[in-house]
């Protein structure tokens, strides 16, 4: 064998090897074990790992679900190493937060990433990774008779308020109520609303939820306050109903009743107003003062009004102009996060913000179908995002939004407006669902 040959022969190994692919794996696992419970909050975790290190850092995408789900965005990723048989391995860990939104399977699609990682040679090359699927089999907490008013955390605290005597309600004037719910290791959007029931003779008028999550250290924490002003509109005995929901500590596996109590409100007639006319033998002085003393109730009077008139921006304005604007652009990816969020502000005080539910109450068919198109065109295996058009779906839900809007003029959704104190048949406008902070 001559030397030539043999350098050859030496060097062909080395050449096979510099031609392999680089090496990356991806796998999707729960953290912790036992049962998953409906509402609970659990961690998908994403590792990914490769022999020489990362050459960037890749962006993990958002999970597919078959089941109902909520996933928070914006999770986090830790760098760190894991060792396999005789090989360091560098990693990347990324966590979702995800919530089961109802019992059943929950299934998690295969997540496929490419990311630049470094060779053996120290140069850079692309590598593909595509983990296998989860299944989740999301349990119903034993002894729960509402799933939609059912609680799933470590903690959940009940706090009621009211502002006013209801001992003694005048007619036209209001009396407030404010229920807050403080749940740690969940999410806002899972708290139930207070439905806000009133007896025949009692208006109400709901301002709109306030909802807020925070992560301290990874631990979530949510806060849903509701509060209504309730009206009488004659006199008499009233008891406005109060409310209860179920909640779930899924480690001691504990059930509990938390209750907002029923309160009695005594209306009364409002106090007849002085009539400033003059009246044989009155004093000048006496009308004037009297009709001081009424331009300043009536001035205080506007400016109650002012205060209570004053709203934040319409979130469900908003979340639809983010929609159009992103189907106009053709952002896929966009869109679906921008149809979600709107989805979950249009649809009715709780109701799950589901597409096909919401297309059905608004009679616009071509809302489901357009959505679909959609997720298949974002999540579906092998179909490209790039190259897809909005005007469909825009259409469509302009459509169901004109349709679901159309009832605010008898006041079934209200506009954000305070209507007067004293109304007369015009009815009650509903909540409205605003997201939280990091959907916004």
């Amino acid at each position: 064998m001559t030397k030539r040959r043999a350098a050859l022969l030496l060097l062909a190994p080395l050449t096979a090897a510099a031609q392999e692919p680089p090496s990356l794996a991806l796998r999707l696992e729960r953290e912790g074990s036992g049962p998953v419970w409906l509402g609970q909050h659990v961690g998908i975790t994403a590792t990914l790992r490769t022999p020489i290190r990362f050459a960037s850092s890749p962006l993990f995408p958002e999970l597919a679900f078959q089941g109902r789900a909520i996933a928070l965005p914006n999770g986090t990723t830790t760098p760190g190493s894991e060792r396999v048989g005789a090989e360091n391995w560098v990693v990347l860990q990324h966590t979702y937060d995800v919530f089961p939104a109802e019992a059943g399977l929950l299934a998690i699609a295969p997540v496929t990433m490419t990311v630049s990682v470094g060779t053996g040679e120290g140069d850079v090359s692309a590598a593909r990774a595509r983990s296998a699927p989860l299944a989740l089999e999301v349990r119903l907490p034993p002894g729960t008779t509402d799933p939609a008013r059912l609680v799933t955390s470590r903690s959940l605290h009940l706090t009621v308020a009211q502002e006013g005597d209801p001992a003694r309600v005048p007619v036209g004037e209001a009396i407030t109520r404010t229920v807050t719910l403080l749940a740690e290791d969940s999410s806002a959007m899972l708290l139930p609303p207070m439905p806000w029931a009133v007896p025949d003779g009692v208006r109400a008028y709901p301002d709109p939820p306030r909802l807020a999550d925070r992560s301290d250290r990874g631990v979530l924490s949510a806060t849903r306050i509701d509060r209504a002003a309730f009206v009488p509109q004659r006199p008499g005995r009233y008891e406005l109903p109060g409310a209860t929901l179920q909640w779930f500590e899924p480690h001691s596996g504990r059930m509990q009743v938390l209750a907002v109590p029923p309160l009695t409100v005594q209306a009364v007639a409002a106090a007849p107003g002085e009539v400033a006319v003059t009246a044989p033998g009155r004093r000048p002085w006496r009308v004037a003062l009297g009709l001081a003393g009424g331009l300043t109730l009536a001035a205080a009077l506007g400016w109650w009004l002012r205060r209570r008139q004053q709203r934040p921006t319409d979130p469900e304005a908003e979340a639809f102009g983010g929609l159009r604007r992103t189907c106009r652009a053709g952002d896929a990816p966009a869109a679906m996060a921008a149809l979600l969020r709107w989805a979950a502000l249009a649809s009715p005080p709780g109701a799950p913000p589901i597409i096909a539910r919401l297309a059905a109450l608004a009679g616009v068919p071509a809302l489901e179908t357009e959505a679909a198109a959609l997720a298949s065109r974002r999540y579906g295996p092998g179909v490209p995002a790039a190259g897809w058009r909005g005007d469909a779906l825009l259409r469509a839900a302009r459509t169901a939004r004109h349709a679901l809007r159309r009832p605010a003029a008898t006041g079934r959704h209200g506009t954000g407006r305070l209507p007067a104190l004293n109304p007369g048949t015009e009815a009650r406008p509903a909540p409205r669902v605003t997201l939280p902070g990091w959907a916004r």
